[in-house]
């Protein structure tokens, strides 16, 4: 095959709908094969057959092998390890290891089966929950955060081989998608999430208390967020003020984002926050709980408790009336973000593989 390291990647985010770990997966490693150490391996893109390949990844990578239409967890551990050389070291940078090749580094994205287990189907938790431990005493992982770092020690008694930062710049390059629903005047926007850890109920009462006080201000939440949220628009006629709308790609979420008077973040737990920094780099404010995640994407942000909603109006109600304010706020919340780099994060994963296969 080659006298050069063979590495396999694990494509399957490929196959599916983009979220934060599937973002990270996509950018770290298109930054990484435009260094010049990427030659120094082998390179194999595993995919299932859905997968949606960008064109420059072909002449990138030394072969892609394509087996199965399974996009989910099975094809990881009954589809991949077939696709897998021996002596090959697997990367799975979106999802958890497969448990059946011997040789790999992962990503752990989050510790949520151990902090907040009411995230998973019941049936599905103790299954998840041994997943972890077993991943986790069994492979060297990296992680997205010093804070998922020290959770991953404290919750499963090991510490990951590397920290590799996440970043939003992105964004910056993307040309802005309209969307066809059209959007109100003045709105709050939160973007993605799973209602169990990234609840929107705290925002709908922070504007309330605003639109008590006479000011005419929306919700827009993305369709990513699942039919638990959009059943609170659909089940209260009487809040015609709350927006469901879908954002297919980066173009439209950056079309939302700009014309925002802030995004809120208001996550119970959050590993690291990328739409923190997209939304920094876009120029607009964004507001975000005082998860501890969160204490590195949104170091120089507003915070709020997410059970105060009152904290969080006062927030609103400062950047939409303090001119001044914003803009220094603004600007102090981008150059936080121009700190993470998506080409010094790639450096560091193939520093990371060729520490693992020494």
């Amino acid at each position: 095959m080659s006298h050069r390291p063979v590495i396999v990647v694990n494509g399957r985010f490929l196959a599916q709908r983009f979220s934060g770990a599937q973002m990270y997966a996509y950018h770290l490693l298109d930054n990484a094969l435009r260094l010049s150490q990427w030659k120094g391996f082998y390179w194999i893109l595993a995919v299932p057959e859905k997968a949606k390949i960008p064109q420059h990844w072909h002449s990138a990578f030394d072969e892609i092998r394509v087996k199965g239409n399974v996009s989910r967890n099975p094809w990881d551990h009954l589809v991949l390890p077939s696709l897998v050389p021996k002596n090959a070291l697997l990367i799975s940078l979106s999802s958890m290891p497969s448990l059946r090749v011997a040789n790999q580094i992962f990503c752990l994205h989050d510790v949520l089966p151990f902090i907040m287990p009411n995230a998973f189907n019941p049936l599905s938790r103790p299954w998840y929950k041994w997943l972890y431990k077993r991943s986790v005493k069994k492979f060297p992982f990296i992680v997205v955060s010093d804070y998922l770092k020290r959770m991953a020690f404290h919750l499963l008694g090991k510490n990951p081989i590397s920290v590799i930062y996440p970043a939003g710049e992105h964004i910056e390059p993307v040309d802005e998608t309209p969307i066809n629903k059209p959007l109100p005047d003045k709105y709050v926007l939160v973007i993605g999430g799973n209602v169990a850890y990234r609840p929107v109920q705290p925002v709908i009462d922070a504007l309330k208390i605003l639109r008590n006080i006479g000011i005419d201000i929306h919700l827009v939440f993305s369709e990513s967020y699942n039919k638990l949220l959009f059943s609170i628009q659909r089940n209260n006629e009487d809040q015609p003020w709350i927006h469901r709308i879908e954002l297919p790609s980066s173009g439209s979420v950056k079309y939302a984002i700009k014309r925002s008077i802030a995004i809120v973040v208001p996550s119970i737990d959050e590993a690291f926050g990328i739409p923190v920094l997209e939304a920094s780099l876009s120029g607009v404010p964004v507001i975000v709980s005082q998860a501890p995640g969160l204490s590195e994407s949104g170091a120089p942000c507003l915070r709020f408790p997410v059970d105060s909603p009152k904290i969080l109006a006062q927030h609103i109600l400062t950047l939409m009336k303090d001119k001044h304010f914003r803009d220094e706020y603004v600007n102090k919340c981008k150059q936080h973000a121009k700190q993470f780099s998506w080409k010094t994060s790639a450096h560091k994963l193939l520093e990371t593989i060729l520490l693992v296969i020494k």
